[in-house]
């Protein structure tokens, strides 16, 4: 599983902002999707764990 962290927030445990996001940089985007193996189902954003389900 893969947990996809695209998050800036603030980190309480070193006392400033940190940056967490993969997709802003095309660059770093596409050389991480390059590398995931083609069996990756990726989800449809819009639709819920419960949907398909469903």
């Amino acid at each position: 599983m893969i947990n996809w962290f695209e998050w800036e927030k603030y980190e309480t445990e070193i006392g400033a902002r940190v940056d967490w996001t993969l997709a802003r940089s095309a660059a770093v985007r596409s050389a991480f999707l390059s590398d995931l193996p083609g069996w990756l189902i990726f989800g449809h954003p819009d639709e819920s764990c419960a949907q398909k389900a469903g």
